[in-house]
């Protein structure tokens, strides 16, 4: 269980690594109280690390109203989720479709890097 943090100009990346839980996500949504949100044009969940996705529908809500919430302050962020095919990413459609259907943000699941990329306009390195 884990997370690491990488803040650009406009730009976040949460690299997710172990098992992805409840308490991982309660440390990653403390990010929306951070100021820097309100300048990112994109954000990246990388779970290309994660070996176990381990969150109710409840939490997956919860992390939409999140993201909901922040788009009333900072409109028009696109959030890319990067997850490997080896993980039933089925729990996190409920975000996307939350958030794509209740704010000013854009929300789309990956299994490749460039994907996401070419979708943010922004460049990952594919092998980090």
């Amino acid at each position: 269980m884990g997370y690491n943090l990488t803040w650009n100009d406009k730009s976040l990346t949460i690299k997710l690594h172990g098992i992805v839980d409840t308490e991982t996500q309660k440390g990653v949504l403390e990010i929306y109280k951070d100021p820097k949100v309100d300048k990112l044009d994109s954000i990246l969940w990388d779970g290309r690390s994660v070996d176990k996705l381990s969150v109710s529908k409840n939490d997956v809500v919860l992390c939409s109203a999140y993201a909901i919430g922040q788009s009333f302050t900072k409109p028009n962020v696109k959030v890319a989720i990067l997850v490997p095919p080896k993980i039933d990413f089925k729990p996190l459609t409920t975000f996307t479709e939350k958030v794509n259907s209740l704010s000013s943000w854009e929300a789309k699941l990956f299994h490749k890097v460039r994907d996401a990329n070419d979708w943010m306009d922004r460049r990952l390195p594919v092998n980090t």
